[in-house]
């Protein structure tokens, strides 16, 4: 059977408050980590006990731990817990003391009060069991002043108000002169570009087409069928309706006349009263080109192909004229689902 001060250590351990009735009350608060200067020594947690002699109401805490452990039925505990209560009541007005092992000493004064002294050593927190204080060593502080001369800390300037605002003056200020001074370069560059494109560059004067589409402006060698061997037409720019080689079932005859004269007179429009929409073919300057892509499409199938009224200084080729332009459309939509192109001019 453990001794009624035994348990009472145990509860503290657990609880904050444990009351011996007509005794008092022992209480536990955690007390942090310290250091004893006078001693020398670091001292780890541990939970702190006070002793309140004024509360001496029965809580039922004491006696129903006998209950538990000692298996003792609760009168019998309550009448234990009375019966120690009156025996160190006896003892502290004899004038001795009474140990509460790992809890502290109770006495009695002159003014015939209770006193306690807690045990010092003594933890009863289970989070800090086994902690025991730690001797902190001497320092010698003569060596410590030498190595403190021998490498002193950099000292540290601090600025005011004054000198930050001035140190952002002059920060923006060096950032807006090399904003200027990128923006200055920019500018002189773009000028210089501008004066070479004005003085040295070469630009090409594109003719008037009138109602000629940007589209249709291809390279006249690289679209040009097969030119006459023995025709003397000068190589041009030709202005065709990007025009592709048609995938005809019948393979498309080689154009070679060798009765054609070097000077071959320029190929006259043909005029149609009742025709007012042409599938154009091509347009070119040069009257020789305009007549070799005439027999060239008359030989593929086109027999209506032709040069029809001239539009400023070119010559259009047709595939075809019609008096309804609904008749031109159809056309149209049929040589582009042939892969050819073309497009229709209104006289």
């Amino acid at each position: 059977m453990r001794s009624l001060p035994d348990h009472i250590a145990g509860l503290l351990a657990d609880h904050d408050c444990v009351i011996v009735p007509a005794l008092g009350a022992f209480l536990a608060s955690r007390e942090p980590a310290k250091v004893d200067v006078s001693g020398r020594r670091l001292l780890p947690p541990r939970r702190r006990i006070a002793f309140n002699v004024f509360l001496r109401q029965n809580d039922g805490l004491l006696a129903q731990r006998l209950v538990e452990t000692e298996h003792f039925t609760y009168p019998e505990a309550v009448r234990h817990v009375e019966h120690f209560a009156s025996g160190v009541i006896r003892k502290l007005e004899n004038g001795e003391e009474f140990n509460i092992a790992r809890v502290g000493i109770l006495s009695m004064g002159s003014d015939a009060a209770i006193r306690f002294a807690p045990e010092s050593e003594s933890s009863l927190d289970p989070d800090c069991f086994g902690l025991t204080p730690v001797a902190i060593p001497h320092r010698d502080l003569t060596a410590s002043r030498k190595s403190t001369e021998a490498n002193p800390e950099p000292l540290k300037i601090k600025k005011n108000r004054k000198t930050q605002q001035r140190s952002l003056a002059k920060y923006q200020l060096q950032q807006l002169l090399s904003a200027a001074a990128v923006a200055g370069a920019l500018l002189w560059f773009s000028f210089n570009v501008y004066l070479v494109t004005r003085d040295g560059g070469q630009q090409a004067a594109m003719p008037s087409l009138d109602s000629v589409r940007p589209d249709v402006i291809i390279n006249d060698a690289a679209q040009q069928p097969k030119v006459l061997e023995k025709s003397e037409a000068k190589p041009e720019t030709i202005y065709v309706a990007s025009v592709a080689p048609v995938k005809s079932p019948e393979p498309a005859p080689e154009v070679r006349s060798p009765d054609v004269k070097p000077q071959e007179p320029a190929p006259q429009p043909v005029s149609s009263n009742n025709q007012h929409y042409f599938v154009i073919a091509g347009a070119f300057r040069q009257p020789g080109n305009a007549e070799t892509l005439v027999r060239e499409l008359q030989g593929r199938g086109f027999t209506n192909a032709r040069v029809i009224d001239t539009v400023g200084a070119l010559l259009y080729v047709c595939y075809d004229g019609f008096a309804d332009a609904n008749a031109a459309e159809a056309m149209l939509t049929d040589l582009r689902s042939r892969q050819e192109k073309g497009w229709i001019y209104r006289n």
